[in-house]
Parts: structure tokens; C-alpha cells; sequence
């Protein structure tokens, strides 16, 4: 699975469970220097109106700030690349794998 968590577990605040979760990844960034301790969850599943979405979800731990943004894709392989992309845009810019 590589540096994918585990299937259908619930992450994040919006709750992901009871949907056929493929993919996903739970990752944060905490720098006390900077009052920045924030969270960022990506998903792939499938959708209603599209074959296959990456969703994410992020926001602020200490507050109950928190936002979603789905992305609509024609595969699953296309999807997975997509999350592959997102996932290495957010490590390059500090957030680490949460560990469960």
C-alpha cells in the first residue's frame, strides 16, 4: 500500500465512513515557531455523477475552521495519480504522514 493508510477507516473531521473509500491519507503540519498546527486529508472514491473523485479536507486543529474540495476524475489510475500529486505538493511543503 505504500504510503497509503488503510481502507474504509474513519479520518478527519467530515468522517469518510460508510462510503467505499480506495485510497487514503491523513497528513499535518505543526510548527509552534509559526501558531500553525493544521490538518489535510486526501481521499479516493468513487462519486455519484463521476467515476472516481479525490476529496480533500483540511483545516485547523485548534479551531473549527475546516474546508472540502472535490476533484472529479475518469479513473481510478487517473485519480491516484492526482492524490500522488497533492500528497507531494504537501510534503514539499512541511506536512507529514499521520500515523494512526
Amino acid at each position: 500500500m505504500g504510503i497509503w493508510g488503510s481502507r474504509g477507516k474513519k479520518r478527519g473531521r467530515f468522517g469518510l465512513w460508510g462510503y467505499n473509500v480506495e485510497v487514503i491519507i491523513s497528513l499535518a503540519r505543526i510548527d509552534p515557531e509559526l501558531h500553525m498546527n493544521r490538518w489535510y486529508t486526501i481521499a479516493v472514491q468513487p462519486t455519484l455523477l463521476d467515476p472516481v473523485a479525490v476529496i480533500c479536507t483540511w483545516g485547523n486543529r485548534k479551531t473549527r475552521y475546516q474546508r472540502m474540495r472535490i476533484q472529479p476524475t475518469s479513473s481510478p489510475k487517473e485519480a491516484r495519480t492526482v492524490a500522488d500529486g497533492i500528497v507531494r505538493r504537501k510534503v514539499g511543503r512541511g506536512y507529514r504522514k499521520v500515523t494512526s
